[in-house]
């Protein structure tokens, strides 16, 4: 079920790949060719994920910062770095995470403390996967003894790492994992710092993607039932909003989408309309 999930993702990439703001705009173009990249790495699939960074970075390439929304700003250089890395990670391919991860962080636009956290994590999962012990403790070290802005994925990368140490047998883990704060060890606890973004009917295209990665997340355990496929529901999309009114709001906590609704008036004849009137909703 993990593995078709994890198509899924990829498919959900895919589909981002082909909307007309990646056709029109280079920068959209790479963000999504990023993405697909980790997705396809996720998944599993060597050819189609080791191909996507190279794409990536030629559209980046191409594009020009002026008049971008305040929402991509995150994204640049050393963010495809930061996705190249989870990519090789995902892969099994720690020395290359490892280089990109240290290339992302060397690079990192300040504020993006989240960002600079989950690729830290991945910078030492990959060290302490070459046997690199000592230097994997310190370079997560600050994840866990100092206050850290966090996600789900920051806490799963956290968990690992802390598995990890443990099976190496290695004396310096097993003190170092001693040293940690017990609450650490337990649980890392974040605080999410919930903001809500409008989108209106024209700027759906720069969002397609993140849409269509979160229905593919939300509704993982029924991707196999054809009304949930992501084709479809991309096919959706699409009808909904090309009505006049349509308009979604994108919960992010920090840089990350946590969650999403969209809306769009019903048309006149829906059959809806002939429903039984209740006098309860006039």
């Amino acid at each position: 079920m993990l593995s078709q999930n994890r198509n899924h993702y990829a498919a959900a990439a895919d589909a981002a790949r082909n909307t007309s703001a990646t056709r029109r705009d280079p920068l959209y173009a790479s963000l999504a060719f990023a993405r697909a990249a980790v997705a396809h790495g996720a998944a599993g699939d060597d050819r189609r994920a080791l191909g996507s960074p190279g794409q990536a970075q030629d559209a980046l390439g191409r594009s020009k910062p002026d008049n971008r929304p305040a929402w991509i700003f995150f994204y640049d250089a050393a963010e495809l770095d930061g996705l190249s890395a989870a990519t090789h990670f995902d892969l099994g391919r720690s020395a290359d995470a490892e280089f990109y991860a240290h290339r992302t962080l060397a690079r990192l636009k300040p504020g993006l403390d989240r960002n600079r956290a989950f690729y830290t994590s991945i910078l030492g999962l990959a060290q302490i996967d070459q046997g690199d012990i000592e230097q994997a403790c310190a370079t997560v070290e600050p994840l866990f003894t100092t206050a850290q802005p966090g996600s789900q994925r920051s806490r799963r990368q956290m968990k690992d790492f802390r598995l990890k140490a443990a099976a190496t047998g290695s004396a310096h883990a097993r003190q170092w994992l001693d040293n940690l704060p017990a609450a650490i060890c337990e649980e890392p606890s974040f605080m999410p710092e919930i903001t809500l973004r409008d989108v209106q009917r024209n700027e759906l295209e720069p969002v397609r993607q993140l849409l269509l990665d979160v229905c593919a997340e939300v509704h993982a355990d029924q991707l196999d039932d054809p009304f949930f496929a992501v084709d479809r529901y991309n096919e959706r999309l699409t009808s909904h909003a090309g009505r006049d009114g349509w308009e979604a709001v994108i919960g992010y906590d920090r840089e990350e989408p946590v969650g999403y609704a969209y809306a769009a008036p019903l048309l006149p004849g829906t059959q809806w309309w002939a429903r039984p009137s209740d006098s309860r909703l006039h």
